[in-house]
């Protein structure tokens, strides 16, 4: 279990997570556990999301879950044998070759956090180029999506024939890309891999924080978090090395901050942690 997104609804934790047979492998589908102060229990109808379109035949993976519209909204990644295809042959990626599987971003839609209706594909191939990670929304800390300058805005970070992008939605399930570099790693002196949340609080005073997964100086795998303020959310005052990683955002439990955590279990173990914000 990893790549888990936390969200609360009627005191009851909600945490969906990516179960897979391995890291980094395929064939991953997408479950549900629920926390109402009594201990963990498993959705008895999971997994919630698993394999029924074709851009997602292989694998389902990395659940984002947003509060929006008076709804709830989950961005995952959908899985699929890209090579030979013919929109490999329509969509080439020469900055970002995609030699073999499709790695798409797909939406669906919830009442209720526990029925999904799935709506498809949430970035256009003219921008994916067959392959797209982020769908990262700058969510609060009761898991709501903010609008920001009356949109909501969406990070693509990994992907994208190497450009990086940012989507415009009104609704959450219409939106239109226009390329954005919005990160500069130089004085890490890194390479971005991938942003795995966008953080704020509630009003527009508060700043934004993108927390974000990239290669140190050394090559070696490392967290980091870039402050924006919200009314210039493209542009970076400050970096700071270490990050949560946390890929569904952080999330308010008994007045304290609180992200899940799925991929610092020891080897060979199936362990998911929870980390509470201390005072500094």
């Amino acid at each position: 279990m990893f790549n888990p997104s936390v969200i609360v609804k009627d005191s009851s934790l909600h945490l969906f997570y990516r179960a897979s047979p391995r890291k980094e492998s395929t064939a991953s589908r997408i479950g549900l556990a629920i926390n109402d102060g009594s201990g963990w229990t498993d959705y008895a109808d999971n997994p919630i999301i698993f394999p029924t379109r074709d851009n997602e035949l292989l694998s389902c993976e990395d659940p984002k879950v947003y509060a929006a519209e008076g709804r709830y909204f989950m961005f995952y990644n959908g899985i699929w044998a890209a090579v030979g295809s013919q929109e490999q042959s329509e969509y080439p990626s020469p900055g970002y070759p995609v030699e073999t599987l499709g790695c798409d971003i797909n939406v669906a839609v919830s009442d209720d956090l526990l029925h999904w209706e799935k709506l498809g594909l949430a970035v256009p191939y003219e921008v994916s180029r067959l392959w797209a990670k982020g769908a990262v929304i700058p969510r609060n800390p009761n898991g709501e999506a903010v609008k920001i300058d009356g949109q909501y805005l969406m990070y693509l970070s990994e992907g994208c024939n190497g450009i990086r992008y940012v989507g415009r939605s009104t609704d959450m399930i219409n939106w239109t890309f226009e390329p954005q570099n919005y990160l500069d790693l130089s004085e890490l002196g890194g390479t971005l891999y991938e942003v795995a949340c966008a953080v704020t609080e509630y009003d527009e005073s508060h700043d934004l924080v993108l927390d974000f997964f990239y290669s140190d100086e050394n090559g070696d795998f490392a967290a980091a978090q870039a402050l924006f303020s919200r009314d210039s959310p493209f542009t970076q005052r400050a970096l700071n090395r270490g990050g949560s990683l946390a890929w569904g955002g952080l999330t308010s439990l008994n007045g304290t901050l609180a992200f899940a955590q799925g991929w610092d279990s020891a080897p060979e173990t199936r362990e998911m942690f929870f980390y509470r914000a201390v005072a500094s």
